[in-house]
């Protein structure tokens, strides 16, 4: 079977329209994950946002690659990723239905099948696209059982519901997310400056994310001082990190992985990109989440601390984003300063802090430290 659709140029290969569009799906799951952590403040439901987070994430990873190597705006795999689209869209909307203590069919059932779908026609596609090309199919044929194991523990764990469905999810990322480790690095292909590029873009959507979080938790506040306020700190935070990913750190970090070569750049770029990057946005995602509780109340945020699960998803969210930044910066071989992982651990001062302290000023406070950060970056 040919591969034709397989990308030829890797140097010129950039990222594509049918990328941007493909990637709405998850602008709306990510929001859904941020209102299921919003709807269960238990340390339950922290966990269970955290894994859908992480099911997410690991569905859009596997496209990234997809895209990396494929020339995805061709006739049949164009299609594919339609359907995809699809898939994923029932996932996104069914996701404050995943975790279900019904036994047997359910709306779970449904959702996990979604995503099963989603990372099964992943495997088919690349294998197929992948043609006679030794390399694609045997890289593609040790990670299908890593897939094929987890999307059956997930439909198991579905049926199954409560306690146990728990268990099964936990269980079936963990494989998911070992399987490219076990299966090496190669064997595939990488286009770096498409695969570099499709990471900085889904980091904005995630800190976009923030920004629909304060106009949503803006919806049912009275106008005045405090909303306006808050309002514009939330606004200031969104661009402190901003800053942070794509004031230089985004490029040394692209250019220090193109320095190597082969099976190593593929390694290198696997656990700075696919790995590490999901620490960036699950931390926005707990910082929208911080976000959405501190416009609540009449005065918001002027005179009210932040609620205890917000308090948490504050300092937790910042502390992960930047010291993800750390680590990114470290795998990819980056020059740091001890600096840059002491600010990033006093972020975590903001969980006591928040509750504490009107939200302004632990708002306020997290952008300070963004701000530090930057100042104490090596480059």
């Amino acid at each position: 079977m040919s591969s034709r659709n397989l990308v030829r140029d890797q140097a010129s290969h950039r990222v594509v329209s049918l990328e941007l569009f493909f990637d709405l799906v998850f602008v709306y799951g990510i929001s859904q994950v941020t209102a299921y952590l919003a709807y269960d403040h238990s340390p339950l439901g922290f966990v269970r946002g955290l894994l859908l987070a992480g099911l997410l994430w690991w569905a859009w990873v596997a496209y990234s690659w997809l895209g990396t190597s494929v020339q995805v705006g061709r006739g049949w795999v164009q299609a594919s990723l339609f359907a995809a689209m699809a898939a994923i869209m029932v996932l996104a909307v069914l996701m404050l239905d995943f975790f279900d203590d019904q036994r047997g069919a359910s709306l779970a059932m449904v959702a996990a099948a979604a995503y099963v779908v989603v990372r099964v026609m992943h495997i088919v596609v690349f294998a197929i696209a992948g043609g006679e090309d030794a390399g694609i199919r045997q890289a593609v044929l040790r990670l299908a059982w890593s897939v094929v194991i987890a999307a059956v523990l997930l439909i198991f764990g579905a049926y199954l519901g409560g306690t146990w469905q728990l268990i099964m999810v936990c269980i079936a990322l963990a494989i998911d997310v070992i399987g490219p480790l076990l299966a090496g690095g190669g064997g595939w292909q990488l286009a770096l400056g498409h695969f570099a590029e499709r990471h900085s873009l889904i980091v904005i959507i995630a800190l976009g994310e923030s920004i629909v979080a304060i106009g949503l938790g803006a919806a049912d506040v009275p106008v005045g001082p405090g909303l306006l306020v808050m309002i514009c700190l939330g606004v200031a935070l969104a661009c402190t990190l901003w800053v942070a990913y794509f004031d230089g750190s985004a490029t040394a970090v692209e250019h220090a992985v193109a320095q190597r070569s082969g099976v190593e750049q593929v390694t290198t770029a696997r656990d700075t990109y696919s790995y590490l990057h999901f620490l960036l946005v699950s931390g926005l995602i707990l910082i929208a989440l911080a976000m959405k509780s501190g416009l609540k109340g009449t005065e918001a945020g002027l005179s009210e601390p932040l609620a205890g699960y917000a308090g948490l998803a504050l300092g937790l969210g910042l502390f992960q984003f930047l010291g993800g930044l750390w680590l990114i910066r470290w795998r990819a071989g980056v020059d740091r300063s001890v600096a840059e992982i002491v600010v990033a651990v006093l972020a975590l001062a903001l969980i006591p802090l928040a509750t504490t302290v009107p939200a302004v000023g632990s708002v306020l406070a997290a952008s300070m430290l963004v701000i530090g950060w930057r100042a104490v970056r090596r480059n």
